[in-house]
């Protein structure tokens, strides 16, 4: 699959900093917040863009289902993310290796076992969410991370995992950290994640 062009790429990265700045993604999270691979393919094209150009970046493979069914064993979904992310943190099981300058989908972070913040954390999506576990992506927005670079700000973020449970939610990220991070944490739904990606 090809990436969009320059163009789409700008317009989708202006498109999820309005929508930040604006706060239609809150502390509650989006209104949409899992598509699925049929839902994100009705949005693209309610999009009026080519769903074979966008690639869907939470796409998960039967091999990866496999993988997640495995390493979550049983428990609590909780139990399960945890044992999810131990999983992927295990050199003899998987061996996630981080990469800052590697942005994949989750299927090809998998692939690759490697790459940054928002590859592992489309790949834990993904894997939680192929076995029944509701798990969204969030930005952890800085405000020492606002720059000027020339003519544009650049806004610079860490994205996670977050599972919503009966007491709270859970984070989940690269860095292992599984607290609630407070009101810095914006969560975003699918079509974010993937201007994230770009």
């Amino acid at each position: 699959m090809r990436p969009p062009g320059r163009w789409l790429t700008a317009a989708l990265c202006c498109g999820l900093f309005l929508f930040v700045l604006c706060g239609c993604a809150t502390r509650e999270g989006p209104r949409r917040p899992a598509l699925g691979p049929a839902a994100w393919e009705r949005e693209v094209r309610r999009l009026e863009l080519d769903p074979a150009e966008v690639v869907y970046p939470l796409s998960c493979t039967e091999e990866m289902r496999d993988a997640a069914r495995r390493a979550a064993g049983g428990g609590s979904p909780l139990q399960q993310l945890r044992q999810l992310q131990d999983y992927l943190f295990d050199p003899s099981r998987f061996r996630f290796d981080y990469d800052v300058r590697r942005t994949y989908t989750a299927a090809e972070a998998f692939e690759a076992k490697s790459g940054n913040c928002v590859s592992f954390t489309s790949l834990f999506i993904a894997l939680a969410r192929s076995i029944r576990i509701p798990v969204q992506a969030a930005l952890l927005v800085l405000p020492e991370n606002v720059e000027r670079e020339e003519d544009l700000v650049v806004v610079r973020s860490h994205i996670v995992a977050v599972h919503p449970h009966a007491e709270g939610r859970q984070v989940f990220d690269f860095y292992r950290l599984r607290e609630d991070r407070g009101p810095r944490l914006v969560m975003i739904d699918d079509l974010a994640v993937y201007a994230v990606y770009l």
